[in-house]
């Protein structure tokens, strides 16, 4: 099905839309992926006056559901009408687990789904970037217009938060107003996280000015892409999409799969053939084919287009349009974990475990007066650092050489605090204790990873998911860090500060039943998870470097062929230590306006 945008009217999605026919249709961009980068790019580039098309295989997920998609507090659960539902492949690193994989299948992608944390990376990280690519305007102080052009900020509401409970942030960071994608603090404070704030002072972490003004190291509370008037989720599709909804030359294709990307004799990309109610149709492009699908399906088109390693494209029968060996490869994410103890403040226990509780919150607390937990995720609270001098003592050689290549301002770990029990990651909701207590929890997430997994395909069907191989915890290095890292937020839990707070010994997994290393690694790996910031498996990165493995170009353009490039996770050319979804706004933001400027034969410039 497809819909102008002139026919839309968001964010009250159901019955909204003037109804299409399928089908040919030729366009100047074509996007697959209607997502945290597709919509973005695509509205960019139909301002600017082409024609453009985006490509969604999923719906509308304020239609299918709107309570659980919008809510910031439910975030957490497990909304599979607007899920790929992907499986990783048993993970050794992981005790041969098998484990879910969520992304988004919807309008606004996994922007969401995800956890609405808005973050960015540091300085150094950017600074890595443009070293890798060759291309300076990756440095910090010229992508950080980027990050302003896209985002509109509100600063917290003081009338509504704790007056313990004040996040620290810099307006400056924002530009005055002007982007699509709305960013502010939620209306309520976890009663925990000021309690863990004390003890991560007294623990040798202390406040951060904010997280989004190039310096991350340290704590405070987090940014979220939430609306401010109504406290909902702010997604690509109710920012960017609402915004831009009047344009008539952009048209999104929604329950629409991609299929294959088709290419001439000249290996240039001339249209995009696509599923629709179970029948083929060709959009044809003028000019580019911009793959916006995901860490693990803008490879799969790729390489069910004939773009990949000539040996798994042989092994499909898939005619070889490119050469391309490390498409797929170089795929990264954080690993994420935690304990959970008892505490005598207000958590969501209560209300996890209480239907009319949540309920009566739901209806007197959010839809009426939009405060009260549920305008929050479930993770208002957070640090990072390098791991301490005496953990670190216990790092092999190898280890500290492999940390040594990340900036100095680079953080190796992040601690997010969780006002629930979070024991088994699989299933954070449906194991809460019953027992009456309230439940706190401290996870922490490695953020300088560097074991490398890899995507790959089963057939030449993009209706076969992808082969997901995320090699969570597969080096020595990063299962070092980990424990390290658990050391660690038991340090931080079981400071006298939150003594006043904290009932009892460590509940989950129990200090006397997980002591020694090879006892927490056992417990990491039966009980973490991937982080779900998959990235880096079409890596950016300069193709006349030495011993390259970039897919595509510092313009994102596809190395090899001519009328693709690749704007998403994949494309980044390493793991920034953030949650991405920051970065991913900005970078199509820098391609959307590079790709308008090189139409037009010049510079491109941010105007803010």
């Amino acid at each position: 099905m497809f819909w102008p945008l002139s026919a839309l009217l968001l964010p009250a999605l159901a019955g909204a839309f003037r109804h299409g026919h399928a089908r040919n249709n030729t366009f100047d961009y074509v996007i697959v992926g209607g997502g945290t980068a597709g919509i973005p790019i695509g509205t960019r580039l139909a301002q600017a006056g082409y024609e453009v098309a985006i490509v969604e295989a999923g719906g509308w997920y304020e239609d299918s559901e709107p309570i659980m998609s919008s809510t910031p507090a439910f975030g957490f659960a497990n909304n599979a009408a607007n899920d790929w539902g992907f499986m990783v492949e048993p993970q050794p690193g992981m005790g041969g687990r098998v484990f879910g994989y969520p992304r988004g299948k919807c309008v606004g992608g996994s922007s969401a789904r995800n956890a609405m944390i808005y973050q960015r990376a540091p300085v150094g990280a950017f600074q890595k970037w443009a070293d890798q690519v060759g291309d300076q305007s990756y440095a910090w102080s010229e992508f950080e217009r980027f990050f302003k052009k896209g985002t509109n900020f509100t600063a917290p509401d003081p009338d509504r938060r704790a007056h313990n409970a004040t996040p620290g942030y810099h307006p400056g960071a924002f530009s005055s107003g002007s982007g699509p994608l709305t960013v502010t603090y939620a209306n309520w404070a976890s009663p925990i996280s000021s309690w863990i704030q004390r003890a991560m002072r007294a623990v040798g972490i202390d406040d951060a000015g904010d997280f989004n003004s190039g310096r991350i190291i340290g704590s405070q509370y987090f940014a979220l892409t939430t609306i401010p008037e109504t406290q909902e989720r702010a997604s690509a599709a109710n920012t960017y999409l609402k915004e831009f909804q009047d344009l008539p030359n952009l048209t999104v294709y929604t329950e629409t799969l991609a299929k294959r990307i088709l290419f001439d004799d000249t290996k240039t990309a001339t249209g995009v053939v696509v599923e629709m109610a179970g029948m083929e149709h060709t959009l044809a492009v003028d000019k580019e084919v911009i793959l916006s699908a995901g860490a693990f399906q803008s490879p799969q088109l790729l390489m069910v287009s004939g773009v990949g390693p000539a040996s798994t494209l042989d092994s499909l029968d898939i005619p070889i349009v490119h050469d391309s060996p490390y498409v797929g490869q170089n795929l990264v994410d954080h690993v994420w974990f935690g304990a959970a103890y008892r505490v005598n403040v207000p958590t969501w226990t209560k209300w996890a475990n209480d239907a009319f509780d949540m309920l009566r919150l739901y209806v007197d607390h959010y839809r009426q007066h939009r405060q009260g937990p549920l305008t929050a995720n479930a993770g208002d609270f957070g640090a990072f650092e390098k791991v301490p001098s005496h953990l670190r003592a216990a790092f092999t050689p190898k280890t500290l050489q492999d940390l040594a290549e990340f900036p100095d301002d680079w953080p190796e770990v992040e601690y997010i605090v969780s006002p629930m029990y979070l024991g088994n990651f699989n299933d954070p909701l449906g194991r809460q204790p019953k027992d009456g207590y309230q439940y706190a929890s401290i996870t922490a997430a490695l953020v300088a990873p560097v074991s490398l997994g890899n995507v790959t395909i089963q057939s030449a069907d993009t209706r076969d998911p992808p082969v997901i191989n995320t090699n969570t915890l597969g080096s020595p290095t990063d299962q070092q860090v980990a424990i390290a890292a658990f050391k660690r937020l038991r340090e931080i839990f079981e400071a006298p500060e939150l003594a006043p707070v904290r009932l009892g010994d460590e509940y989950f997994p129990g200090k006397h039943s997980v002591r020694t290393d090879a006892e927490i690694l056992q417990f990491i790996q039966q009980n973490g998870l991937a982080f779900y910031h998959a990235g880096s498996s079409c890596a950016m990165g300069d193709p006349e470097a030495v011993n390259s493995t970039a897919v595509v170009d510092s313009k994102a353009r596809v190395i090899g062929i001519n009328g693709v490039r690749v704007v998403d996770a994949a494309t980044l050319p390493f793991l920034p230590p953030s949650h991405i979804q920051s970065a991913i706004y900005a970078l199509a933001e820098k391609i959307a306006e590079e790709i308008i400027h090189e139409e037009a034969n010049e510079p491109a410039r941010v105007e803010l």
